[in-house]
């Protein structure tokens, strides 16, 4: 009686767990399957500390009072209007944003483009422990929502890419630009591969070499085009893209060291390797930036993407520091100011960085002011 029922009712249970369960399970599977097509799925962008303030307010509020809905909801479209403002303000004023990310010992450069859209330049080096994502897709889930436009990958140490599989589970991107193959030095495994599960297309260095236009922005991938069957180190081979903006140049070379330079130095003559703005090769290493190279790019700005010194090495190298204001070029580095962002209308350009605020104003043709402590 009592018993055979109560046995039947466990059976019941368990089968209905067990269709509830594969149902889920199929489910998650047809979701994870639309979301690598593109456009299909949005990474929304976290909210700021004012933000994440006002919707707490609200929270409390509701839970307080719960008559007070009208002041919900004030605070509710004050924290959705920040964040809107947040997001969409650098499109309205038609500026390129550039932003060298304060990853640690590595690299990782954010291009929000005027016209909406952003790339990533590396992405920096992993995580210190497992299942916690790496710096730059933290700091990229706080920003504008959606995925990548671009992922650029200038060559694999893990210092510039160990971030992209995580990155491109949680964010994706419409095109992942991997760097020339290689032996085993620096290889990551298969991430063309992860990026093609993640929804983009994948494009080795020798598609994307030249000119291209995206969104008003020129984009020019300048190395290792002619170099690819050349026995050039890893940092060598690093990909080096000029960004340009109708006046504005910058100038992203990886960690190209000598070889590499001259390299750049034989196929670009002319101005085609000037930048206002300069990304310092190999984290403002002696073995990079040579004179020759310096006197062809001629920046108003240098930013070192470096760690804290250790083991007594300084970054940016003295003598690279030195060589750069003695050109009067303005030095930044990340170790020591956080992350540096760049914002341009084309002609003017305003520096700022986390710990300091805005530090200079510059213009394409002469440098209108700069607050800087003194070298």
């Amino acid at each position: 009686g009592r018993w055979s029922r109560g046995l039947g009712d466990v059976y019941k249970r368990q089968v209905v767990g067990s269709a509830a369960r594969l149902l889920l399970e199929a489910f998650l599977s047809a979701v994870g399957w639309l979301a690598a097509f593109p456009f299909v799925s949005v990474t929304p962008g976290r909210p700021s500390l004012f933000e994440a303030a006002l919707l707490s307010s609200a929270s409390l509020l509701l839970l307080w009072r719960r008559g007070s809905l009208k002041w919900v909801g004030l605070l509710v479209c004050l924290a959705a209007a920040s964040f809107a403002f947040r997001v969409a303000a650098p499109r309205a004023a038609g500026l390129l944003r550039v932003t060298f990310l304060d990853v640690g010992a590595g690299d990782a450069t954010v291009i929000d483009l005027p016209e909406g859209g952003r790339l990533l330049v590396d992405t920096g080096p992993s995580a210190g422990s497992p299942g916690r994502p790496p710096p730059v897709t933290a700091i990229l889930e706080r920003g504008a929502p959606g995925r990548l436009r671009i992922l650029a990958l200038t060559h694999r140490h893990a210092d510039h890419a160990s971030g992209v599989p995580s990155l491109l589970s949680r964010l994706g991107a419409r095109e992942y630009w991997q760097p020339f193959p290689r032996g085993p030095e620096g290889d990551l495994g298969p991430l063309p591969s992860s990026a093609a599960a993640a929804g983009g297309r994948v494009v080795d260095a020798s598609g994307i070499c030249g000119r291209r236009s995206l969104r008003g922005v020129t984009l020019d991938v300048l190395h290792p085009c002619e170099a690819a069957d050349t026995p050039l180190s890893e940092n060598d081979r690093s990909l080096v893209l000029r960004v340009t903006y109708r006046g504005v140049a910058v100038l992203l070379p990886g960690d190209v060291e000598a070889e590499g330079e001259a390299a750049l130095l034989r196929r670009w003559d002319g101005d085609q390797l000037r930048a206002e703005v300069l990304k310092l090769a190999h984290h403002g290493s002696k073995t990079s930036t040579g004179p020759a190279l310096l006197s062809r790019v001629r920046p108003l700005l240098a930013v070192a993407s470096c760690g804290a010194a250790r083991n007594g090495g300084q970054l940016p190298d003295p003598e690279v520091a030195l060589r750069l204001r003695r050109e009067g070029s303005l030095v930044l580095s990340t170790a020591e100011d956080g992350a540096v962002r760049v914002e341009t209308d084309g002609q003017h350009i305003r520096v700022s960085t986390a710990r300091l605020g805005e530090v200079a104003r510059l213009r394409s043709d002469q440098v209108l002011s700069a607050r800087r402590r003194s070298p």
